[in-house]
Parts: C-alpha cells; structure tokens; sequence
C-alpha cells in the first residue's frame, strides 16, 4: 500500500490519522490501548506531495493491486477463534481433571496395598499381631470368644524335617482355620495364633476339632498334627489384648 507525504516529507501524528481515515487503499488500523501495538511493519515507502509524487505512488498502488493480498492477511493478520481456544482449554481441563483423579487413586491403591502388606501375614495369608492389636486397641470385649493356640513339638518338626517342611505345616494350619473358623483369626508369629469369633459350647467344639488335630501329608511325609487350645469366653468385662491372652494361655 502506498500514499504521498506533504510537501517536505514531515507527516505529524494528526496528518497521519487523518491520512488513515481517508486513504481507502489502506487496510483499517485500530489501536488497542490495553495491549499496546501489535501492528508493525518493518518497511514503508512515503512520497513527497508533488505531481512526480503523486504518479509515482499511484503506480506503487496499481502495482500492489496486482499482488493476491488475501493469503497474505491470512497469514499474518488472522482473527483468533476464541470458541476453539475455549474448547481446547476445556478439552486440556478435563484431560488435567481426569489425569489427578488417576494418580489419587494410583496413589491410594498403593497406599492400601502397603498397608494390607502391613497388616498381613505373608506366609500363612492370616492377618498378622499388628492387625490384631490395631483391631482390638480398645480392648476385647466381655462377649467375644478368644482361642489361643500353637502347635504341640513344633520345633521338634522344625529340627527333624526342616524349616520347609515346618513353613508347609504352618500354612496348612492356616487353611484349616480360614476353612473351619467363623471369625476371625491371627498368626502372632511362630506356631503361634488367636481365633476371636461368637461360638460357644459344641458349635465351639465342632469349629476347633479339624483345627486341634489333623493329617499333614506330601511327597515326603505323613504327619499327624496336634495343637494346644486355650479358650476364654463370657469374661466380666471388656480386657486388654494382653490380659485376655494371657487368660487364654493359662487355660491351654
């Protein structure tokens, strides 16, 4: 686009409004005072205001009509699809919602693994002494039956066939509580573990009989597994963990 300059080539602020206000061949400019100038243009060519002036910038506009301006505003002074924006940032939004979502519950299923493995026997599956004393922080209450039980010569299986052998009886022992128990059950550690249920009387009798004795059998050997039993049941009032053991230890 071209124009002429007054006489002398001086073109002040005013002339120049006025200049952009009149001159149709030139693309309207408005100005934004709140982001400042973002139209700029390294190039201009201005005329001095004379007949040679004047021929020499129309030739400068035919010339200019000549080219396909249109690609070029295109490129260069394209209007902003603010629907488009606004519906990538809601798109990056949710992708951002969504993406916090899973990492809590990444988060929080790692957590719950690493507390279950915590609370978790890792040899026999039963829930382990810290599980025990977590559950029952406040005590066991007077209602709720208590066995407490080992196994009879343990070591002497540890000694004889191998700590193996002795891994394999215990995780049998385990899977005859968590077939025949009703409640719940522990493995304090060792040969060691609590049973705490509801059953009293014969229904007790009938629970513990596959777990007081019963046959432990592999390629190898034949053995027949007895435990020691101690129950305590209808106490007066709620005890402590220890003190209820301790009752349930004296009556095996």
């Amino acid at each position: 686009m071209t124009t002429t300059l007054p006489e002398g080539g001086v073109l002040n602020q005013s002339n120049y409004n006025k200049m952009l206000q009149d001159n149709d061949a030139l693309l309207p400019i408005v100005e934004d005072k709140l982001i400042g100038n973002f139209h700029q243009s390294s190039l201009g060519f201005g005329f001095v205001k004379t007949e040679k002036g004047q021929v020499i910038a129309d030739l400068f506009t035919s010339a200019i009509n000549l080219i396909d301006t249109d690609p070029i505003i295109n490129k260069y002074d394209s209007q902003i699809d603010w629907r488009k924006i606004i519906k990538k940032e809601k798109h990056l939004t949710q992708i951002i919602i969504w993406s916090l979502i899973l990492s809590s519950l990444l988060m929080i299923s790692v957590i719950w693994y690493v507390y279950l493995q915590s609370i978790i026997d890792n040899l026999t599956k039963l829930k382990n002494r810290r599980a025990l004393y977590q559950k029952y922080s406040r005590g066991i209450p007077s209602a709720r039956t208590v066995v407490y039980l080992d196994i009879n010569n343990f070591k002497t299986i540890n000694d004889t066939y191998g700590h193996q052998t002795g891994d394999e009886v215990l995780k049998l022992l385990a899977k005859q509580i968590s077939t025949y128990w009703s409640g719940q059950s522990f493995r304090l550690g060792g040969d060691e573990f609590v049973l705490i249920g509801s059953a009293k009387g014969k229904q007790l009798e009938l629970l513990l009989a596959p777990i007081r004795s019963f046959h432990f059998i592999d390629d190898r050997h034949n053995l027949m597994i007895n435990t020691s039993v101690g129950v305590s049941l209808d106490r007066e009032k709620t005890m402590k963990v220890d003190d209820v053991l301790h009752v349930a230890d004296i009556e095996m």
